[in-house]
């Protein structure tokens, strides 16, 4: 047996979100030296800009291929999407590709979207809470914006998350920018719930243009801009889930599960 990492994330083109995705790397380098690991982007679109910049990253498909051909034998393929849209749908399938035909793996093991799990998202919700600045203003709400997907049953994930959160004792949002709760939704439960402080985040791997515009920025028809316009004061706070040490950290406890399933099976 000889195990492999793949971590998958939808990718980015923003130069100052790049470097969040190194330091992941890097912090898998540390905790799993001695198992081959691979970083891909599943992002098509993301994909094409980088190659018209002369850049290049791993599909899943290449990385796969790359860690086969390296001589692994089983693989813990752990993808950074919120929930199972397009993107996640084509993973799966490349994941079970690569378990068919003569050179075949022997095992390849796809982890559930973040927020697909009830028991991942309370613990990726709970970390990065207690991972997130203190506000200014200690009675101010949270909310975090996921990008989302159009696919079917996107919604009641993401209402589902919202609903997990109306537990806490800390008052959190969660919306989506293509799907619902959207915008719109989520500034009338905020104005809704009297709501005049709030701390803005993307529920984003990291904050690239998406989360530096449309969330966070300035302009109308932002996130941000919208809350101002119901005499909510925001607060951005421009970092991806994976600045946060404590979330990469539930990340890779996760992944080390995964491997650890490998060795109980050789048992």
């Amino acid at each position: 047996m000889k195990k492999a990492i793949l971590l998958v994330v939808p990718g980015t083109t923003c130069r100052q979100a790049a470097p969040v995705l190194e330091r992941l790397m890097t912090r898998i380098d540390e905790r799993f030296s001695a198992t081959p690991h691979a970083l891909a982007y599943s992002s098509t679109g993301v994909h094409k800009k980088l190659r018209q910049k002369g850049m290049r990253i791993d599909t899943p498909e290449e990385a796969l291929a790359r860690l086969r051909k390296a001589g692994a034998t089983h693989v813990v393929v752990k993808p950074l999407h919120m929930v199972a849209g397009k993107e996640y749908r084509e993973l799966q399938e490349s994941v079970a590709q690569v378990q068919s035909g003569s050179r075949a793996l022997q095992q390849a093991d796809l982890t559930r979207p973040l927020l697909e799990s009830q028991a991942d998202m309370r613990r990726l919700i709970e970390t990065l809470i207690g991972a997130l600045p203190s506000p200014q203003d200690p009675s101010a709400a949270l909310v975090l914006v996921a990008h989302g997907s159009r696919s079917a049953g996107t919604d009641a994930v993401i209402d589902a998350a919202s609903a997990f959160c109306r537990h806490l004792d800390r008052e959190v949002f969660v919306g989506s920018m293509i799907s619902r709760p959207n915008r719109d939704d989520v500034v009338a439960r905020c104005v809704q719930a009297g709501v005049r402080h709030a701390q803005l985040a993307p529920l984003m791997i990291a904050a690239g243009f998406s989360a530096r515009g449309d969330i966070c920025g300035d302009a109308e028809g932002s996130w941000k801009h919208a809350l101002e316009e119901a005499g909510i004061h925001c607060e951005p706070i421009l970092k991806g889930l994976a600045e946060y040490d404590a979330v990469i950290d539930l990340w890779l406890d996760q992944v080390d599960d995964m491997l650890s399933k490998y060795e109980d099976t050789e048992r």
